[in-house]
């Protein structure tokens, strides 16, 4: 089994790019549908033209909805700046990545029924069909949860473009269950998508589905690749830092054997 062992408390080298903040600068004036304030009485998806700026980055089209005092320069930045570092193999098939400031309809929808509810039905979306990237409340959220809505978005685009090379994810999904069962993890203040050990999903986004467990590992590798191990143990070997292929060997596996989500998890 291949053994994959991340950059480990040294930060990778940034890739040669051109000066982001002139491409946001040079953004070009656009419209972005986004979804109308919800309010008791909407019971289909409503949307207003708002104004948005654009850029490309190779042949994807990146559209944010203007925000705030800055235009929504910071957030376009952000989402311009992780898509130029990654691959262009991986994001050379995505068309565009459009983000909004607000939530999207069904959020709204939910907040309704459940006003107690933990925000957990936000983020972003990605669509089969056009392989588009949607992504919501660029206003309110760090950037590092940005980066990781994105990252989980190209992961979906990774299994929609090699599905066969995911064939199989459910058995993986069972033995690393198994290989992780005893362990016990540090909690995390985004627990939703924090690795979590002995259970089927290797976050607990990820217990949803296959395909959302397949995006939660790939986003996971990347982000160890960049900021080193995903976790902390807190039984016999309390605080160690412990690897997502210490945890998730049998992911790690199938992900290095891929050709874009290999790509996408060890170049940055």
């Amino acid at each position: 089994m291949q053994i994959f062992k991340p950059n480990v408390g040294r930060a990778i080298a940034a890739p040669s790019v051109p000066d982001i903040d002139q491409i946001v600068r040079d953004a070009r004036s656009a419209v972005f549908l986004v979804p109308q304030d919800a309010n008791a009485e909407i019971s289909v998806p409503k949307y207003i033209a708002q104004s948005a700026a654009a850029v490309k980055v190779g042949a994807t089209d990146v559209i944010v909805e203007r925000l705030g005092a800055d235009g929504g320069r910071a957030a376009l930045a952000t989402i311009v700046r992780e898509l130029h570092s990654v691959p262009p193999e991986v994001r050379g098939g995505i068309q565009s990545v459009m983000g909004a400031g607000g939530k999207r309809l069904d959020d709204f929808v939910r907040d309704l029924a459940y006003p107690d509810g933990d925000g957990r039905y936000t983020g972003a979306e990605y669509n089969t069909v056009n392989k588009s990237i949607v992504m919501y409340r660029l206003a309110d959220l760090e950037p590092a949860k940005v980066i990781f809505n994105l990252n989980h978005e190209i992961g979906h685009h990774i299994e929609t473009v090699e599905p066969a090379a995911f064939r199989g994810w459910a058995e993986i999904q069972r033995r690393d269950m198994a290989a992780s069962r005893g362990v016990t993890l540090m909690r995390s203040a985004d627990e939703l998508h924090a690795p979590q050990a002995g259970k089927l999903g290797v976050t607990g986004y990820g217990d949803t589905s296959v395909s959302e467990d397949i995006a939660e590992s790939l986003a996971l590798l990347r982000l160890e690749q960049r900021n080193g191990p995903v976790a902390r143990r807190t039984d016999g070997a309390g605080g160690v830092p412990v690897t997502f292929a210490e945890l998730y060997p049998h992911r790690t596996a199938a992900i290095l054997q891929t050709r874009l989500g290999a790509a996408f998890v060890t170049r940055s």
